[in-house]
Formats: C-alpha cells, structure tokens, sequence
C-alpha cells in the first residue's frame, strides 16, 4: 500500500482547513496542519507553500503554492489564496544554497 507523501496530506488538509483571502499568522497555520496531519511542526514550513516566494530547483509538483506572504520575519503573516490561482504580484526567487 503506498504511503501518501506529505506534499499530498499538507495540502488537502489546507483546503479544509484555511478560507480563501483570509490572513493568518505563520504560528497558527503551522499549529492548524500540524494538529489535523500529526506532521511535526519542524517538517512544516509555510513559505514552501507561497506563490511570491520560490527558489530555484523548487518542486512545484510536491509543494504547490496556496499561499502569498505578506509580512516577513517575526509575527509573520500569510493570505490563503487556494490553489490554482492567478497570481500576479512579484514573486521573490532564491538561489538554490549550494551544498
């Protein structure tokens, strides 16, 4: 039987979970996940999920955006923008860190 990956989990659990263009701080969407999929908190990152933040390699197949990022660093804010969506804001690109 084949395990579902947590790519998979995070976001059906998402789209329950979240309403579109309703904003959430970083803690309580980590906590939301977390709690409804028993993934740890540390194999979670909201940012994986945005569609303004990607870097280079990304898989978008495994992490899919649902997410915009509208305020960084401490007391982080995110608005669930669902999947698919049109997204037209600049989009932030990371080099891949070199191993």
């Amino acid at each position: 039987m084949r395990r579902t990956p947590q790519y998979e989990i995070i976001i059906k659990f998402a789209q329950k979970l979240f309403t579109v263009n309703e904003i959430y701080d970083r803690e309580e969407i980590v906590s939301r996940i977390c709690n409804a999929t028993q993934i740890s908190k540390k194999s979670f990152l909201p940012t994986d999920y945005c569609y303004n933040l990607t870097n280079k390699g990304r898989d978008e197949k495994k992490y899919r955006s649902m997410f915009e990022q509208i305020k960084r660093g401490r007391g982080a804010k995110f608005k669930y923008l669902g999947l698919d969506c049109d997204y037209k804001g600049m989009v932030q690109h990371f080099a891949k860190k070199p191993k």
